[in-house]
């Protein structure tokens, strides 16, 4: 604050100056230990000459622009004064590496420089996923900061030659003292101005790595036709987004079987537009594991559905081998950038993720199942693949292929949900329509997951800014919004409400004599099942929002029973869903007096206690 003219990355720069004096010198006593009757200007020139000094000895280290110290006499007389009172030879911890990690950080995480910095959750994710027996030079071709490249070197792959390619001249620098204070001796990180590791300076490394770690800026377009034309998925474009033609130089730069572990945005996985992308992946890679990330993962700063993909250089081998597909909803991070953590039954706390029960399913070659289905399973490509090659995680989902061995082998033939139900569609505008009024309304949080459980909340239409759809009593209410949740309910009120645009009304269609063609609880229940979303789950669009048209919901197929058959069904279905209900209510009792008894055990070491008190009087 010595400098009012200074901006945050100014003081960025400088501090960091002073945590590679610290580092790297080599007198026994704290340099900035400030000496007798020395005047600011003094302290200043001599700390200084002390950075010059190590310029000139390490220059791979200290690029020109960075080779001097810029802050004021007052500044640094300031700021020793704080640093002289640290002795940092009685630190057992890794006080330097943990120091610049403060500093990155709290600059490069808190304001427009963002883009550089991939949350540290997933750098520690995605590095697990290294072989521990690799071998060879391991690199990050848009190694910003240096997060991924860190994370390496202060796992167990420390030994191995690290590689960091960057376009700015400021991250080549910041990578490599991040590296350096972390303890880190066979590192380099370059910076390339002519088009970074796209451009031929890069060419070298072509062929030269045996793994690449890398979040690559995909979110912008390379438009220099120079660039463009080096690469097969830039020919005759205009523009190309950088993700896409990183997935390519890191095909480039990987060698014969070598690894890359990479975030892409997720519409490269399923969008009709880069189906040309996905043609090359399956050509020049196999797939091993693609990972989907929430949208949330990059908040505050970023609202964007990506995907981590684990891959191996060389021709697929999709057809012989399984690939892993996983959904993580929790990373342990919160929207506005804090890690996010959860209290433990044991007392602990850890971050509230999803990431290590997914690392142990990828471990362990097995499925992984949460309260609405599997969420991580091994899957082989090549019974889903399409004409348009989709590779996203809710395209392979293995409901699909079990629903479809349904559908082959149903005796009775099909019929489509539209032949049982009709959707209605009679919409409202409340607070126009009904103004002044209270509805009993069911918004999509008044749906319960997985169980079928809805409830009408009584809410002054004022409160209601969109349009709604008016409901009757035996109609189901299905949520086409982020539909593998669910949310599926028969409207079993005394009255009729109003739903949720986001929802499709379906009405039973009734035959000749006026009955029911199916029983309305029982078609509900089927409609959450995993048949029914197996139907449903290669057809849902949307990355942030994820949606079910109407169309297609209606399209479903299924058995078609007489309905003798569907009310023996419901008989069983009724049976066997007030067992499950019994069960549940026992077990509400159970743990009801397990509480009662914990507290008859508190209450009892005081009744001992005052016993004993009393006795010993």
């Amino acid at each position: 604050d010595s400098d009012s003219d200074s901006i945050i990355m100014h003081r960025f720069d400088e501090i960091t100056k002073f945590l590679l004096i610290a580092y790297m010198s080599e007198n026994t006593e704290n340099i900035f230990t400030i000496r007798n009757q020395e005047s600011p200007k003094e302290y200043a020139n001599r700390i200084r000459k002390s950075y010059v000094n190590l310029c000139r000895s390490h220059p791979e280290i200290f690029p020109k622009k960075f080779s001097e110290i810029n802050a004021s006499e007052l500044s640094i007389y300031n700021l020793g004064k704080l640093l002289q009172e640290i002795d940092y030879s009685n630190f057992e911890l890794d006080f330097f590496g943990l120091a610049y990690e403060e500093i990155i950080n709290g600059t490069f995480d808190k304001n427009e420089n963002q883009q550089f910095f991939t949350p540290t959750e997933v750098v520690k994710f995605m590095t697990s996923f290294l072989p521990k027996n690799l071998k060879g030079l391991i690199a990050d071709p848009a190694c910003g900061t240096g997060g991924f490249l860190k994370s390496v070197a202060t796992s167990s792959f420390g030994h191995h030659e690290l590689v960091g390619i960057e376009i700015d001249e400021r991250l080549a620098w910041i990578a490599n003292v991040n590296l350096l204070l972390h303890g880190q001796k066979n590192f380099s990180v370059e910076a390339f101005q002519n088009g970074g590791a796209f451009g031929s300076q890069a060419d070298k490394f072509k062929n030269k790595f045996s793994a690449i770690i890398t979040n690559p800026p995909f979110g912008s377009d390379l438009t220099e036709k120079r660039l463009l034309e080096k690469f097969q998925l830039g020919q005759n474009k205009k523009s190309r987004r950088r993700g896409i033609l990183f997935l390519e130089r890191c095909w480039e730069f990987l060698k014969d079987d070598g690894m890359l572990l990479i975030i892409l945005d997720q519409s490269i996985l399923n969008s009709a537009a880069t189906r040309d992308v996905r043609e090359f992946l399956l050509g020049h890679f196999d797939v091993q594991a693609i990972i989907s990330l929430p949208e949330t993962t990059f908040m505050p700063y970023a609202t964007v559905n990506s995907s981590i993909l684990i891959l191996r250089k060389g021709n697929s081998k999709r057809s012989a081998t399984k690939t892993f597909f996983a959904t993580a909803e929790r990373v342990g991070r919160k929207a506005n950038g804090d890690q996010d953590f959860e209290f433990l039954q044991t007392g602990e706390i850890a971050l509230d993720s999803d990431f290590p029960s997914i690392q142990s399913a990828y471990r362990e070659k097995s499925d992984l199942t949460s309260g609405s289905g599997k969420t991580a399973y091994w899957s082989y490509l090549q019974d889903n693949l399409d004409s348009n090659l989709r590779l996203d995680t809710m395209f392979h989902h293995p409901d699909r292929n079990e629903s479809r061995r349904v559908l082959e082998n149903t005796k009775v033939g099909l019929v489509s949900l539209s032949e049982l139900c009709i959707e209605v569609n009679e919409r409202i505008l409340p607070i126009t329509d009904l103004p002044g009024e209270v509805l009993l309304y069911t918004g999509l949080a008044h749906i319960e997951p997985i169980n079928g459980i809805a409830y009408q909340v009584p809410t002054p239409t004022a409160a209601i800014k969109s349009s709604v759809k008016l409901f009757q009593p035996g109609d189901i209410l299905f949520s086409k919004m982020r539909p593998a949740l669910r949310k599926v309910a028969l409207a079993d009120f005394e009255d009729g409400g109003y739903v949720s645009p986001e929802c499709s009304v379906l009405r039973i269609r009734r035959d000749s004599k006026g009955e029911l063609l199916v029983p309305p609880r029982l078609l509900a229940s089927l409609l959450r099942s995993d048949f029914i979303f197996g139907q449903l789950i290669h057809l849902v669009t949307g990355i942030g929002r994820p949606r079910l048209s109407s169309k297609d919901l209606l399209s479903v197929q299924i058995p078609a029973a007489t309905l003798d058959v569907w009310i023996e069904a419901s008989r069983n279905f009724d049976r066997t869903f007030s067992q499950s209900s019994d069960m549940y209510f026992k077990a509400q009792e159970y743990l009801k007096k397990s509480e009662m008894l914990k507290s008859e055990a508190v209450r009892g070491i005081v009744a001992d206690l005052g016993g004993v008190l009393s006795a010993d009087e």
